[in-house]
């Protein structure tokens, strides 16, 4: 056992000890160096336990209980400087493995103590966030906050975020905005190319209507999985826009699953393709959560715009302090150039009525959502109604888009819709919808609400009511089927006059500014065929802004529809329909003057079913043999009359057919003027009721018309001579 010295030092097991003042017997003795290595071990160890300690102003002594909490001191004080470095969390385990860097997934502006009270700029410490978010691939979620932002630096996500609850605020002359899009962007082929020349090559079996697959791109992976437009050489409409009138190449957008096979046919033929736009469809889903607007400063940028984006679910935001009026457009959202976008929830007050001028006398266009050259949109739970100008506005091809339980004052569309455009569950404001298009346009339980009055700002923005009102600045025509099915109308205009002309479902060519340029493949129509099932008018107010079912504005540039049905129509009281051929285009093979309607090629077919209504019009252009009816009534009556059931004017040519219908007489005029060629009238079942008055009125004497009745009942005086 070592005496017990005053100062020692130790520095490992195999470090030399050094005594020195070591005393015994009382006198001081200098000890030969014993290594530690070379001592005894001990058997037990308790905290009293004595510990050779060497520090820089002596040897001392210490417990091992004074030890061990030097060293876990020590230690604990070197882990919390490492764990605090920014790569600290990946040193940190879990219990079932990995380390806390990854409970990591997102960021926040909070985590960066960015100022959220919208009264301090923070558009640098935002950029830097959104910029590390791209950069490492997180997500941001800010759920609270009020952040004000500045300047023309679009803020650019590449993924997923979440702001709801936080509120943007753009300053006064603020140009930004928030601009989403994926990493794999958009990739253009010009005329040359190899995938274009490839096509082209092969245009007479490829560039074919109704084709689907491209033949000419079997084995070639280069469209695979994209959304692809194509721009082709062929002229297909005019666009006014600006003042000034361009010619638009006919286009086509789909997507391409591999080996050239189209998600879409082509609508037309076509000769060669200039160009190929193609976005690569991504795999996996992308959520982004929009914040809330506040535009109490006024600024005009497009505010949200997400351009190359495919596979993505954008929702929610809502504007705040938006004015009633303004100088200036604003749109407020733009999603461009896409595939499968779900964009939901999405809330707006009410749309500014904006104008080009100070003194807000010239209206001008202002969208809450815009959206163009894309395939596949699902709008849903969107709202912006009011008596802005049009709140969903659609520019470029499009394909497959659905509206579901929207609330807006206007859904339109400049470019032609490929596909399908469906609204169902919405609810239409004045401006009803404005399309162009290919495809078929099906609306479905809508619910219309009428209401302008002398609070409009916009004092002369429409023409009258209708429910389709065919895009004006495109040349007022539809090439595709119209569905109209379950609709309820209320309210009513204060302002609306028949001098102004009768509203309508329909509205072809509202005005003579376009046509379709020479060569164009496109058919300018009023749609090729309309089906209206379900129509039920709440007021007489509004039974009185609709009476055509279709109407063109303008002389001999559109084609009245092949066909039409339309059944279970309920007007209101002194309510009319009315077959309305003025103005419409007529075709080639109804041009001889004298041709019977019995042998005369016929050109429009009518089908009238279980409708309501007080008098019932076929009326025919001045010119009244250039179309040829077919005509079927089926179970129509006046049962809110107050005097007299049905009442049938027609002077179109044509053969009629009436069954089971309750009808007060026949007129061979349109109240107006009287038929000029022949009309074969065939009544069968059903009630004649006249009253007073004759079955048939004609004023006529040439005995061109015919009527042949079977099980009719004819009930009135017949007395009276006539």
């Amino acid at each position: 056992m070592l005496p017990k010295a005053d100062h020692c030092s130790f520095k490992s097991l195999n470090f030399v000890v050094k005594c020195t003042n070591v005393k015994k017997r009382g006198k001081p003795t200098m000890l030969q160096s014993v290594k530690i290595s070379e001592l005894p071990s001990a058997d037990t160890l308790t905290e009293d336990d004595l510990i050779i300690v060497d520090q820089p102003d002596d040897t001392k002594k210490a417990t091992l209980f004074q030890v061990l909490n030097h060293l876990e001191d020590t230690v604990e004080q070197s882990t919390l400087a490492v764990l605090a470095q920014p790569t600290g969390a990946g040193k940190s385990g879990l219990l079932h493995g990995g380390t806390v860097q990854n409970l990591q997934t997102f960021l926040s502006f909070d985590m960066f103590g960015i100022n959220n009270t919208g009264t301090v700029d923070v558009t640098t410490e935002i950029k830097k966030v959104v910029a590390l978010a791209n950069f490492t691939k997180m997500p941001i979620i800010q759920r609270s906050g009020s952040y004000l932002i500045s300047g023309s630096d679009q803020l650019v996500f590449y993924y997923s975020a979440d702001f709801n609850g936080a509120t943007f605020i753009p300053a006064a002359g603020y140009t930004g905005g928030i601009f989403i899009t994926q990493p794999n962007q958009m990739v253009t082929y010009g005329a040359g190319s190899a995938i274009v020349n490839k096509i082209n090559a092969a245009a007479s079996t490829d560039l074919v209507a109704n084709n689907s697959a491209l033949a000419s791109l079997a084995g070639d992976t280069t469209l695979d999985n994209c959304m692809v437009i194509f721009e082709f050489s062929d002229d297909a409409f005019n666009y006014l826009s600006g003042g000034s009138i361009t010619t638009r190449k006919l286009g086509h957008i789909t997507r391409i699953s591999n080996n050239g096979k189209m998600e879409h046919a082509f609508k037309y033929g076509a000769t060669q393709v200039t160009s190929i736009k193609a976005i690569p469809i991504n795999t996996h889903r992308t959520y982004f959560h929009l914040p809330n607007i506040d535009y109490r400063y006024k600024p005009h940028p497009i505010m949200i715009q997400a351009f190359y984006v495919t596979n993505y679910t954008i929702e929610g935001g809502s504007t705040v302090n938006k004015p009633i009026e303004d100088a200036g457009a604003r749109h407020i959202i733009s999603i461009q150039y896409f595939y499968d976008v779900h964009f939901k929830d999405a809330y707006e007050a009410y749309p500014s009525a904006t104008f080009v001028d100070a003194a807000h006398s010239d209206g001008t266009a202002s969208y809450f959502f815009n959206y163009g050259w894309g395939v596949r949109l699902l709008a849903e739970n969107v709202s912006s109604n009011g008596y802005g100008w049009g709140s969903f506005g659609g520019g470029g091809y499009l394909a497959d888009i659905t509206f579901l339980r929207c609330n807006a004052n206007t859904y339109d569309s400049h470019y032609p819709v490929i596909g399908y455009c469906r609204l169902v569950d919405c609810i239409m404001g004045d401006g009803g919808i404005s399309p162009t298009g290919f495809g078929d346009l099906q609306i479905i339980r809508p619910r219309i609400v009428l209401g302008r009055n002398s609070a409009n700002p916009y004092k002369d923005l429409s023409y009258f009511p209708c429910i389709v009102q065919l895009r004006t600045t495109s040349g007022g025509w539809y090439d595709g089927d119209l569905l109209i099915q379950d609709a309820n109308i209320e309210g009513y205009w204060d302002d609306y006059t028949s001098a102004r002309g009768e509203g309508c479902f329909v509205l072809a060519a509202p005005d003579a500014n376009t046509t379709l340029p020479a060569g164009s493949p496109i058919t300018p129509r009023a749609f090729r065929n309309i089906i209206i099932d379900g129509v039920t008018f709440k007021s007489e107010k509004a039974s009185a802004c609709f009476t055509s079912l279709v109407r063109s504005s303008r002389d001999g540039y559109v084609y009245f529809p092949n066909s039409i049905k339309a059944r279970n129509i309920q007007y209101a009281p002194t309510g009319k329909l009315r077959i309305d051929l003025t103005n419409f285009a007529f075709k080639a093979s109804n041009t001889n003057a004298n041709m019977h309607p019995s042998v005369d090629t016929p050109d429009i077919f009518v089908s009238l079913e279980n409708i309501d209504v007080e008098k019932m019009i076929f009326q025919r252009p001045a010119w009244g043999y250039r179309h040829n009816l077919r005509v079927q009534v089926t179970g129509c009556k006046s049962t809110q009359y107050t005097r007299s059931p049905m009442q049938v004017y027609f002077n179109a040519k044509g053969i009629y057919t009436f069954t089971d219908c309750e009808v007060y007489n026949f007129v061979t005029s349109d109240g107006t003027n009287e038929a000029t060629h022949p009309l074969l009238v065939h009544v069968k079942g059903g009630t004649v009721k006249s009253g007073t008055d004759l079955p048939i009125v004609t004023s006529e004497n040439l005995y061109r018309h015919t009527f042949t009745c079977s099980d009719v009942t004819f009930i009135g005086d017949y007395s009276v001579s006539a």
